[in-house]
């Protein structure tokens, strides 16, 4: 993949673009937040994968696969944004899944709040996957 990566990589006029893209994209993010104080949103867009699921994926596939299944965290990766990642329950395959939160810029302690909140009316710490607990 890494190899794929660099072999396909764009010109410092392609990369140059990208950034400024990125950050006007980072800053209508922000402009959302003059709004509202938090974002909740999925982690991911899917449950977890399989181990294996992707292995007779191309390079490109393999790629798009990741950027569909993490979509919702990137953004605020590049917007430099607050986030927490939060147990939401389980699949009925029982495979984990989660919320996002994203806070204002410099906004931590709203974030740290509200997750501990939501972690007192729904208590998660105690919780695993059948498969996870070993029974003896």
């Amino acid at each position: 993949m890494n190899r794929w990566l660099m072999e396909g990589a764009a010109s410092s006029g392609d990369y140059l673009r990208a950034v400024t893209l990125m950050q006007q994209i980072a800053r209508r993010i922000v402009a959302f937040f003059a709004t509202y104080d938090v974002l909740l949103l999925p982690t991911y867009l899917h449950p977890p994968i399989r181990v294996g699921a992707w292995a007779n994926l191309s390079p490109a596939a393999t790629l798009e696969q990741i950027i569909r299944w993490i979509a919702p965290c990137p953004p605020f990766n590049a917007s430099g944004q607050p986030a927490i990642a939060l147990p939401a329950g389980f699949t009925a395959q029982g495979l984990p899944v989660g919320i996002q939160l994203v806070g204002r810029p410099a906004a931590e302690a709203t974030l740290i709040a509200l997750a501990t909140q939501i972690e007192a009316a729904q208590p998660w710490s105690h919780l695993r996957p059948d498969f996870a607990v070993i029974k003896g």
